[in-house]
């Protein structure tokens, strides 16, 4: 899907290669989230359908993401 859409990711093999990446691109530091509130907050993404990926795979997880807003 994100090919198809012409999206090329960056691709962390753990948290502290994403922290570097971070870093690099002067993005803040903050969890999916948190980054999502803060960008439906801003208005920066009021029409834009936000993916979240995740190895968060507990019981609940799904429908805790739905209710976030992604």
């Amino acid at each position: 899907m994100l090919k198809f859409n012409g999206i090329v990711p960056d691709l962390a093999e753990g948290g502290k290669q994403c922290i570097e990446f971070a870093a690099k691109t002067k993005m803040p530091i903050m969890d999916g989230i948190e980054t999502l509130r803060e960008l439906r907050r801003s208005g920066i993404v009021e029409n834009t359908k936000i993916i979240a990926l995740t190895a968060n795979a507990i019981s609940g997880a799904q429908e805790y993401y739905l209710k976030e807003g992604f």
